[in-house]
């Protein structure tokens, strides 16, 4: 049975906001009473290996804080390795973009709340999953916060085995989301090509 108390000390979080994403316009519906089709799992999305929602285990769906933020996500998947292109791109300039290469999107702005998120931007957080969760992870605590966000990013199309497991305690515990940084946000912020930056604030790259 889902709890979310089995791991202690962690106070779930409730998101309230607009958020953003980048939909496949062949899956859209646009019609008020048919606006939650949007969302529902899948056998493509089951099937699919995703960050905190690993292949034939769960369906992922992945928003963004900010239209930027999306926009990056989206030129990432899109091929583009334009490392520049993201700090003028607009909703408008990546949806003619990956039209030429026959990838149909619309942009999506939902308003909504949400209980029972889980903070993994939290360092707190990630040590509790790490040692009361699946790993059940003895090691010392670090001693900067970003040493637990750094285990957690990995390049990778879909995450790694880490994120892997987390997502999948999350799930299992009850947790209807999790938040995390835009992995692609920090490798267009790195100093180089496919360099990925860890800053001390997430503020703008969730």
């Amino acid at each position: 049975m889902s709890d979310l108390s089995q791991i202690p000390g962690i106070t779930p979080t409730k998101l309230t906001g607009t958020f953003y994403r980048f939909h496949k316009a062949r899956y859209f519906h646009p019609y008020r009473n048919r606006f939650f089709k949007n969302f529902i799992d899948t056998r493509g999305n089951f099937e699919a290996q995703a960050r905190f929602a690993p292949a034939h285990s769960q369906c992922g769906y992945y928003f963004a804080k900010t239209e930027a933020i999306a926009s990056a996500e989206a030129l990432f998947y899109g091929g583009c390795r334009e490392w520049n292109a993201v700090l003028e791109a607009t909703p408008a300039k990546v949806l003619s973009k990956l039209r030429l290469q026959s990838d149909e999107r619309v942009f999506l702005g939902v308003t909504m709340d949400v209980d029972g998120v889980v903070d993994f931007t939290d360092s707190q957080t990630v040590d509790r999953f790490l040692r009361h969760g699946t790993i059940k992870w003895k090691g010392q605590p670090y001693e900067f916060h970003v040493q637990y966000l750094a285990r957690l990013l990995s390049e990778d199309r879909g995450g790694n085995e880490l994120t892997d497991i987390l997502g999948t305690d999350a799930k299992a515990l009850g947790y209807s989301g999790v938040i995390f940084p835009s992995v692609r946000a920090l490798m267009y912020a790195g100093p180089s090509q496919r360099n990925v930056v860890i800053r001390q604030s997430l503020e703008h790259i969730v």
